[in-house]
């Protein structure tokens, strides 16, 4: 037993150290224009390349939780975890490569996402609620894109620029994130205009817009 233990220890300590993962056959990973799952179900046989990721935190849940696999309460050979995990990690190939490290069959029993980016379960609704209810809970997309992204004010010439899907220079922003990569802009009345990135030349290049030039 304890033997089992420092092995299933020691997985967990590699797998922290993760800084590629082979995803999976059967996943949405296009290959040649089509899903891997669509080759996979076809009877082809996929080499995928590993892909970056990272694991920030991992650990063991001790007792397991009960009711927390997907077929009921916890059983023997079950292990429940939580994790916190990078952008194109797959936790089912977590299940695959702890079962190779160990020797033995392995699968994910259920899997319960509690957080991506910065929503998590507080953001959550009850899906059994009424037609009505459901609407209102929906965030409007001004807020979720201030939640999920830097945020810039456009000047009314860069509001009219980007409205028409234009390059913008410093001039066409009345503030500007240091933060590099996609950001939600703004109008002055708080519309959400487009989501656009700097450029290295220090243009600004619409990624998708979503107003019109006249804010409707």
């Amino acid at each position: 037993e304890q033997q089992r233990e420092q092995r299933v220890e020691q997985a967990w300590v590699e797998e922290r150290k993760r800084a590629e993962q082979l995803p999976p056959a059967f996943s949405a990973i296009k290959v040649g224009g089509r899903t891997a799952h669509a080759r996979a179900r076809a009877g082809e046989k996929l080499s995928l390349p590993p892909r970056p990721v990272a694991v920030a935190s991992l650990e063991q849940v001790s007792p397991p939780a009960a009711g927390s696999a997907a077929h009921g309460a916890a059983e023997p050979g079950c292990i429940d975890l939580t994790m916190t995990v990078s952008k194109g990690y797959y936790v089912r190939a977590l299940a695959r490569d702890l079962g190779e490290r160990l020797g033995v069959p392995a699968h994910l029993a259920g899997l319960r996402r509690t957080a991506s980016g910065c929503f998590d379960l507080s953001h959550a609704v009850d899906l059994s609620d009424d037609a009505a209810a459901l609407a209102a809970s929906l965030l409007p997309l001004s807020r979720a894109a201030r939640l999920a992204l830097p945020s810039a004010t456009l000047a009314p010439s860069g509001a009219l620029r980007a409205g028409y899907g234009q390059a913008l220079g410093s001039d066409d922003f009345l503030d500007s994130p240091t933060t590099p990569g996609p950001t939600a802009w703004f109008d002055e009345l708080g519309t959400l205009i487009a989501i656009g990135e700097r450029q290295p030349d220090g243009s600004a290049t619409v990624l998708r817009g979503f107003a019109s030039p006249s804010g409707g």
